[in-house]
């Protein structure tokens, strides 16, 4: 393989061959984008909280975690649907679920393949409740309709499910208006 690196005799020098060094660049062009596309887009959307985000980003003492936020209209809603001694081992699923992120699995898929990491779909009703949830807490903070649309086409799972989500929203609105 010296030919293909044009190692010379001496060893002192090496050359990557083009095959190498166009799929270095891409794996490199592919991470920097990914890099850039996560501070500037899904590490401002955790971070806004008029965005109700589902997770914090805690940085402190050198070091960053995620964690579930259990005050989302999710989870605070279901919450609150539950007898106070089940609401304990809700809120320690929900932060065993945030312990458990797969850290090193996701720093390495981010390495390689960025771009072909998604969020999981919802079903449709887990997708209405959390819908439900979010546009009634937003409405009782007096944002008008346009707001709340704009503030929840930026997070998922509602920006995954759009068509679905703005479905969920005028049908959850026609009956709140029904019910007048």
């Amino acid at each position: 393989m010296d030919a293909d690196w044009k190692i010379d005799v001496k060893k002192s020098s090496a050359q990557l061959p083009p095959v190498v060094r166009d799929r270095l660049k891409k794996v490199i062009e592919r991470i920097l984008a990914g890099s850039k596309r996560t501070y500037s887009k899904r590490g401002q959307k955790l971070v806004d909280h008029e965005r109700l985000p589902m997770w914090h980003r805690i940085q402190a003492d050198g070091q960053i975690r995620y964690r579930p936020n259990i005050e989302h209209p999710a989870f605070a809603d279901f919450a609150e649907s539950l007898p106070p001694d089940l609401r304990r081992g809700f809120f320690n699923c929900i932060a065993l679920v945030g312990a458990s992120l797969p850290i090193e699995t996701l720093h390495a898929d981010m390495a390689g393949t960025a771009e072909q990491i998604v969020p999981d779909r919802v079903d449709e009703d887990t997708l209405a409740q959390a819908v439900r949830a979010t546009l009634l807490v937003l409405l009782g903070a007096r944002k008008d309709i346009k707001e709340i649309k704009s503030l929840m086409k930026d997070v998922d799972p509602f920006r995954s499910a759009w068509e679905d989500t703005e479905r969920i929203i005028a049908a959850t609105i026609e009956m709140k208006e029904e019910d007048k």
